[in-house]
C-alpha cells in the first residue's frame, strides 16, 4: 500500500513539472517610460498571465545589450546610471516558468536630458572668497560651469570648470551673489536652483537693520495696545509698540491696496509715483525702498504679496537682493516667485514668509532690509490648521453704529458693493480675520527668537503696519477705499531703542504710509537729497518735523465708491466727492470720533468748513494733483438744513477782505467785528497746512484796516486766518515780488 501511494505521488510531481517545462510565456505589451531624467528611466509594462517573474535589459547607441539579472516580480522597473543625451532602448521579457521566456517587448527613448548637480554648497574660506562645490547627478561630466550676478544685474558672469565638480571665486565689497551650477553641454533647463552667497566688507562701519512687516486690510484697533476685544490677545504684537513707539494717529494717504503698497515703496502719493488705482503700475524709473537701500550696502529682501507688478508672475523687482514673492492668491501650499522661477512652498504662508524671514536673518551677516508682506489678513480667511476652531465661542464685536446713515450722507454709501452683510454674516467675517491674525501674532515670536539669539534686536528697526484698514459693520459697511477712519486707519508700531524709548505713545503727530521710506532712509544715513512726499518718522516724533493736517487721495475708482478728495487733521475731516450734484463730509471727530453725523450743512461750522474746502484746495496745489476724475452720479441724501441769519453770514467771513491780493509782503484785513472793536489773532499757513506766520491779541475797530507784514516769507500760495473770539474766518493770498 505505501509503494502505491509513492508511485501515484511521483507521478502527480513528475505531471506538474512537465506542465511548467511546456508552458508557453507571453510578451508584455504597453510599455511606457516615465520618471527620466539624467541618470534614470522607469521602464512600466502591462501584467501577463501566470506569469513566474520578468526580466529586462537596455543598451546605448549601437552599443551592447546590458541585463538586469534579476527576477522581477513587479510590472516596473527603474534603470538607473544611464548617461545624458544618449539613444536607449529597453526591453522586458515574461517567464511563466524557470526555462520558459517570451521574446522580448522593446521601446525606444529619444534621448534622456541632461540633469542639474546636486548637494551643492558654498564654504566662506575668507571674507571676500568663496568655494563652490557640487555633485554631478549621474557620470561624470567634462563641461561643468558656475554663473553669478547680483539679482539686480542683467548678465551673468561665466566660469566654466570642465571635469572639476568645484571652483573658488574671489569678490569686492559687500555684493550678496545669486549663482547656479550645471554639468550639461545643453544648459537650457539644467541649471540648478538659484541660491545666494553673502559676503562682509570687514571696513564698512556696521548699520542698524531694517525689518518691515505689512499686513493686508488689517485695522488700527484689532491689537490689545489699540483697544482690541478681550478674547484677542496680541503681546507678541504689542511689545513692538510697548517696546519702542505706538503712533496713535496713523493713516494711509489712499485705502488701496496697490496705490498703498507703492506709496510705501516711493514715499510719494499717488499722483508723482502714477500708481492711481489697482491697475497701475508704480513709474520704474522712481527710487524706491529696495533700490535706495541696496545701493547703501543694504542686503535687500522681499517676502510676500508684493501686487505692484501682475501677481500671477511677480517677476524680481530692482533693487531686492532676495526674492520672493507669492504667485497669486493661495494661502496653503502657495507657489512663490524664488528668485526668478517659481517654487512650491508647501504650509500655510503666514508660516512659509516667517520661516524663510527666520532663516534668512540666520544666514545674512551684513546690515538688511527685510519687508514681509503677509497676505492671509486679506478675505476670504484662510486660517492655518491649527487656528480653525479658535474663538468659535466668543461674541464679535459688531460695532455699535451698525445701522447706515439716515441723513446728510452721500447715497452711495449705503448702495453696491460697500454695504456690509447681516449681523451673521458679518460675525462669521470677524471670526475669520481673528483666526487669521492668531497666525501673525504666534510667529512673530520667531521673528523675535532670530533677532535675539544673534544678538541684533536692539540693532534692528522693526516697524509694524498694514496697506490699509478695513470697515467692518461701521455704518452699514464693509470694505476700503472710502475715506472714513476704519478704513483710512492703521497700526503703526515701531521699536529701534535708540530712537524710540520703550512705551511711547505719540498723539500729536499724524504719520502716514508715504513716511516708511523717508524712515528707512533716516536709518541708513541716506542724504536728504530724494524728493520724497514722505517725512521721517524719527524726526515726526522729535518734533523736528511737524504734521497735524494731511491729505488724502482717493482716485480713479471705478466700483461703487466714488473718487474724493479729504483734509484730515487731528480734530477734524472735511471730504469732497467728484459728484454731478455738491457731496461733501464734515466731521468733527473730537466730538464724534465715530463719524455718525455729518456736519456739512451745519450752520455753525460753515466758517470752519471753508477754512477746510481752502485747506483741500491748497493741498491740491502743493502737491500737483492734476489728476483728471470720472464725476460720478451721486448727491447728499436727506440733507438737514440749518439756515444762516444775516448775522452769521457776516460771521462766517462775507465781510472779511484782504488787500492787496497778490501782495509783495505787506497786507491790509479788513476784520468783521460784533462790536466796534476788539481784538483778533491772525495766523498764516503754507499749502501743506503748517503755521508759518502767528500773530495774537491784534487790538481792531470797526471800519479800519489791520496791517499785517509778512514779507520774510517766500513767494507763493498762503492761507491768512484770523481768529475773533470762536469766530474763524481764512482768505488766500499770493506773495510775488
Amino acid at each position: 500500500m505505501r509503494h502505491f501511494t509513492f508511485l501515484l505521488l511521483f507521478a502527480f510531481c513528475t505531471s506538474v513539472n512537465y506542465s511548467q517545462a511546456q508552458c508557453t510565456s507571453k510578451h508584455p505589451k504597453k510599455l511606457t517610460l516615465s520618471g527620466e531624467t539624467g541618470c534614470q528611466a522607469t521602464l512600466s509594462w502591462k501584467a501577463v498571465n501566470n506569469n513566474l517573474f520578468y526580466t529586462v535589459k537596455y543598451k546605448g547607441t549601437s552599443g551592447p545589450w546590458i541585463e538586469i539579472p534579476t527576477q522581477i516580480t513587479a510590472t516596473s522597473y527603474t534603470f538607473t546610471g544611464l548617461q545624458p543625451n544618449l539613444l536607449y532602448t529597453f526591453a522586458v521579457s515574461s517567464h511563466c516558468s524557470e526555462s520558459s521566456a517570451s521574446t522580448y517587448s522593446k521601446i525606444e527613448q529619444s534621448g534622456i536630458p541632461c540633469g542639474p548637480p546636486t548637494n551643492i554648497t558654498a564654504t566662506a574660506i575668507a571674507s571676500s572668497t568663496f568655494t563652490f562645490s557640487w555633485t554631478n547627478s549621474c557620470v561624470a561630466s567634462t563641461v561643468n560651469q558656475l554663473r553669478y550676478k547680483k539679482i539686480t544685474a542683467t548678465k551673468w558672469k561665466y566660469v566654466s570648470t570642465g571635469s572639476a565638480t568645484s571652483t573658488t571665486l574671489s569678490f569686492q565689497g559687500t555684493n550678496p551673489v545669486m549663482y547656479q551650477v550645471t554639468a550639461c553641454s545643453d544648459t537650457t533647463g539644467n541649471w540648478s536652483a538659484l541660491d545666494t552667497v553673502y559676503l562682509i566688507n570687514s571696513t564698512t562701519p556696521s548699520k542698524p537693520n531694517a525689518i518691515v512687516i505689512l499686513l493686508d486690510d488689517s485695522r488700527y484697533d484689532t491689537y490689545s495696545c489699540n483697544g482690541a476685544p478681550s478674547f484677542f490677545q496680541t503681546p507678541n504684537i504689542d511689545r513692538i509698540a510697548n517696546e519702542g513707539v505706538n503712533f496713535k494717529n496713523s493713516f494711509v494717504i489712499f485705502s488701496l491696496c496697490n496705490p498703498s503698497r507703492a506709496s510705501i515703496l516711493t514715499g510719494l502719493y499717488a499722483n508723482h509715483n502714477g500708481a492711481q488705482s489697482n491697475k497701475d503700475m508704480f513709474y520704474d524709473y522712481l527710487p524706491t525702498i529696495s533700490t535706495v537701500m541696496d545701493q547703501q550696502g543694504y542686503y535687500t529682501a522681499f517676502m510676500g504679496k508684493y501686487l505692484n507688478a501682475n501677481d500671477q508672475d511677480p517677476v524680481p523687482a530692482p533693487g531686492w537682493d532676495w526674492w520672493m514673492a507669492r504667485v497669486g492668491s493661495g494661502h496653503q501650499d502657495a507657489d512663490f516667485n524664488y528668485n526668478g522661477t517659481t517654487k512650491n512652498m508647501v504650509g500655510h504662508v503666514t508660516d512659509v514668509l516667517t520661516d524663510s524671514t527666520v532663516a534668512l536673518i540666520n544666514r545674512v551677516n551684513e546690515p538688511f532690509l527685510i519687508y514681509i508682506c503677509y497676505s492671509a489678513t486679506h478675505s476670504p480667511y484662510k486660517p492655518r490648521t491649527e487656528d480653525k476652531h479658535l474663538y468659535e465661542n466668543e461674541v464679535m464685536p459688531i460695532p455699535d453704529n451698525f445701522a447706515p446713515y439716515e441723513v446728510n450722507y452721500p447715497n452711495f454709501l449705503t448702495e453696491g458693493n460697500l454695504v456690509s452683510p447681516d449681523s451673521a454674516g458679518l460675525s462669521e467675517d470677524y471670526l475669520g480675520y481673528f483666526q487669521v491674525m492668531a497666525g501673525v501674532e504666534e510667529d512673530l515670536t520667531k521673528i523675535y527668537d532670530a533677532l535675539e539669539n544673534k544678538h541684533i534686536l536692539d540693532s534692528t528697526l522693526i516697524i509694524f503696519t498694514s496697506d490699509n484698514g478695513f470697515l467692518m459693520g461701521e455704518h452699514y459697511l464693509q470694505g476700503k477705499r472710502v475715506p472714513q477712519e476704519e478704513s483710512m486707519r492703521v497700526p503703526m508700531f515701531m521699536r529701534y531703542p535708540k530712537w524710540f524709548p520703550a512705551g511711547s505713545v505719540n498723539t500729536n503727530q499724524m504719520v502716514l504710509n508715504i513716511d516708511i521710506a523717508p524712515t528707512l532712509f533716516d536709518l541708513a544715513g541716506v542724504p536728504d537729497t530724494i524728493p520724497l512726499d514722505g517725512l521721517s518718522m524719527h524726526k515726526l516724533f522729535t518734533g523736528e518735523k511737524n504734521r497735524n493736517t494731511f491729505y488724502y487721495q482717493a482716485t480713479l475708482l471705478n466700483d461703487a465708491a466714488v473718487n474724493c478728495r479729504s483734509v484730515r487733521s487731528l480734530h477734524y475731516k472735511y471730504t469732497y466727492y467728484y459728484c454731478d450734484e455738491i457731496t461733501e463730509e464734515f466731521f468733527d471727530l473730537a466730538n464724534d470720533p465715530k463719524e455718525n453725523t455729518n456736519l456739512i450743512n451745519d450752520a455753525a461750522h460753515q466758517p470752519l468748513i471753508q477754512i477746510y474746502r481752502q485747506k483741500l484746495d491748497s493741498f491740491k496745489t502743493a502737491l500737483n494733483d492734476t489728476i483728471t476724475e470720472e464725476i460720478s452720479v451721486c448727491n447728499i441724501e436727506n440733507p438737514v438744513l440749518t439756515r444762516f441769519t444775516d448775522d452769521e453770514e457776516e460771521q462766517a467771513g462775507i465781510a472779511f477782505q484782504v488787500f492787496p491780493n497778490p501782495s509783495s509782503g505787506t497786507f491790509q484785513l479788513e476784520i468783521p467785528l460784533r462790536n466796534n472793536h476788539g481784538s483778533v489773532n491772525v495766523a498764516v499757513y503754507n499749502l501743506y497746512g503748517s503755521e508759518v506766520f502767528k500773530q495774537e491779541s491784534i487790538g481792531v475797530e470797526a471800519g479800519k484796516w489791520v496791517t499785517v507784514n509778512i514779507s520774510n516769507l517766500p513767494d507763493g500760495i498762503y492761507n491768512v486766518q484770523v481768529a475773533i473770539g470762536q469766530d474763524l474766518f481764512s482768505k488766500k493770498i499770493t506773495i510775488v515780488r
